[in-house]
Parts: structure tokens; C-alpha cells; sequence
């Protein structure tokens, strides 16, 4: 946990290739921004995308430097990943963690850049209460080729693989639309 950043600085010296990594909001915090200033330093070409959700997710929603509450639910006054990022001296965007085509165009310019990069992406956790689902989509059965696209590339608890087809548990579906951007016949809507 926390080693991508500074794992992708290393791949950066010893590989052709473009590199790409990952890490989450809180754990950018406590263990991503050394790495990043590593990379900054040291001319890194690597492309640091923060998922940023506005909680630590993983361990049960704490809240962390970025959020507006202490750990005993006092408001704080919240680090801003995109100042702090900038203050290094780093081309940072934010982009929404729901608008596909915005984080395709972010990662092509970032790709481009000579030069460490960043990118936030960011949006609510979906699993926090209080957060209002959007339509959720349904898979039409008599389009589905049955090739798992849809679940091999987003990785959503919703998608499940049964009868032939693709299917979207509505319980879990939180109507974000990826399936459906994914999907190579267009059998996912809503």
C-alpha cells in the first residue's frame, strides 16, 4: 500500500514505456507525497493519478487530511491535494471520477507531458449513505454477445456473469454508466 508512486519512479529509469500509477486519496497522505516529490527530483516521467473518493474507503470511511472532519468528527480545515501537488512545482487536473471522456483526455495530455504529472480523479465514495443513486442500468439480453467486457474491464460488484449473459444486480448498481461506456455492443442502458 502506498508503494505505486515510488514503485513507477523506478520503472521510469529502467523501462521504455509509458508509466502510469495509482493510488487513493488517503493513502496519497500518508504514503504517496514523498514518492512524488522523489519523481519531481529526479525527472520521473510517470503519470500519478490520485483516486480521489473523500474518505479512506479501504478502512472504513476515517476521514483523512482532505476531508473537512477531524477523526472525532470536529471540522477541519482540509489539505487540498491539487494546492499541495502544484506547490511542488507538478501540472496537476482534476477531473470527475465519473466522466470517462474527461479522464481519457487528462491521461492523453499526461502521456504527452516530458515531466511527472498528475491527475486527481475525483467523486464521492458510492457506498457512503446519503449519496443519491442515479438510474441504474440494465443489460438488454437479446444484444449481449456474452463477452465479459463489462465485467473484465470496470471491475463493479454490480456486474455478475449468469445465464449466457451479462446481468446488473440493481441493489448494487449505483448508476455511474461505466458498464454501459464499455460495453462494445451498446447492450447496457438504462
Amino acid at each position: 500500500m502506498g508503494s505505486s508512486f515510488g514503485i513507477a519512479c523506478g520503472l521510469a529509469k529502467s523501462v521504455n514505456e509509458p508509466i502510469v500509477a495509482t493510488l487513493g486519496d488517503s493513502t496519497f497522505f500518508h504514503a504517496g507525497i514523498p514518492p512524488l516529490i522523489n519523481a519531481k527530483y529526479n525527472n520521473s516521467k510517470i503519470v500519478a493519478v490520485i483516486l480521489d473518493n473523500l474518505t479512506t474507503a479501504m478502512t472504513g470511511h476515517q476521514p483523512h487530511p482532505g476531508t473537512q472532519l477531524t477523526a472525532m468528527g470536529e471540522p477541519a480545515n482540509p489539505v487540498s491535494i491539487e494546492k499541495l501537488i502544484a506547490g511542488m512545482d507538478i501540472p496537476v487536473e482534476v477531473v470527475n471520477a465519473t466522466d470517462v471522456k474527461s479522464i481519457e483526455d487528462a491521461l492523453k495530455r499526461a502521456l504527452e507531458s516530458e515531466q511527472v504529472y498528475a491527475i486527481i480523479s475525483r467523486g464521492p465514495c458510492v457506498l457512503l449513505k446519503g449519496i443519491s443513486k442515479r438510474p441504474i442500468y440494465r443489460v438488454d439480453v437479446s444484444m449481449c454477445r456474452a463477452c465479459k467486457a463489462c465485467i473484465k474491464l470496470s471491475g463493479c460488484p454490480a456486474l455478475e456473469f449468469k445465464d449466457g449473459h451479462s446481468s446488473i444486480n440493481p441493489t448494487v448498481c449505483t448508476g455511474c454508466g461505466l458498464c454501459a461506456y464499455i460495453c462494445p455492443v451498446e447492450a447496457i442502458g438504462r
